[in-house]
């Protein structure tokens, strides 16, 4: 059995903190998965999966016209700022899977009711549990959407420290390859943690830590 987290963020993210050495240590346990999700960056996933092998899943979390989107098993960068269709259509055409981020959220740049209504034939998986969330009763909304257009469903940290890990994740059967990861989500177990205050901060103190050069 796997644990699955198909939302974190190193340093390299604007507001990411996990380091090469976490991540190391973090994949150490072999039973864990991960994807690289910085924000319209995929450097540091390459690495780390040319480095690590297949259970780094290289991602974008990028930032389209009308909110976020993930682009998971890439190989190539996806622009930010694009049309919504547009960065979909990229994420395809590299042979990707289309995972949608913190859907319905205002707090943050999820996508709205409408976006995910035009794009819902070509979304792979929704995550249905983001343990970051400020808005948890939209989770409700997010399983029904999920449900009622038959996408699979996916529990994520979106971890900007290593604190955040292990909060939230999915357990699947087989390593996940962009062919299988969909339906082994389909039969999985979701594990739904929020996090802690301190992992809720993370990004908040990354972003100062930053601007003062720390």
């Amino acid at each position: 059995m796997y644990r699955l987290d198909l939302h974190t963020h190193s340093i390299i993210s604007y507001d990411g903190g996990i380091g090469l050495s976490e991540y190391r240590q973090l994949l150490s346990d072999p039973n864990v998965v991960l994807a690289i999700t910085d924000h319209n960056q995929i450097s540091f996933a390459l690495e780390l999966h040319m480095e690590l092998g297949n259970r780094v899943i290289i991602g974008e979390e990028i930032l389209t016209q009308e909110g976020e989107v993930i682009g998971l098993f890439l190989n190539q960068l996806v622009q930010p700022k694009l049309p919504l269709s547009e960065a979909v259509s990229q994420i395809r055409k590299q042979g990707g899977l289309v995972y949608i981020p913190h859907p319905f959220e205002k707090t943050r740049k999820g996508l709205s009711q409408a976006s995910l209504e035009k794009i819902a034939g070509e979304i792979d998986i929704m995550e249905v549990f983001n343990a970051r969330s400020r808005e948890p009763w939209l989770t409700r909304k997010t399983e029904k959407f999920a449900l009622e257009h038959k996408i699979a469903s996916a529990s994520s940290s979106d971890a900007h420290s290593i604190s955040g890990f292990g909060t939230a994740f999915s357990n699947i059967s087989e390593l996940p390859t962009s062919q299988n990861l969909a339906n082994l989500l389909q039969g999985s177990q979701l594990v739904k943690k929020s996090a802690s205050l301190g992992s809720l901060l993370a990004p908040f103190r990354n972003k100062i830590r930053k601007k003062l050069g720390l």
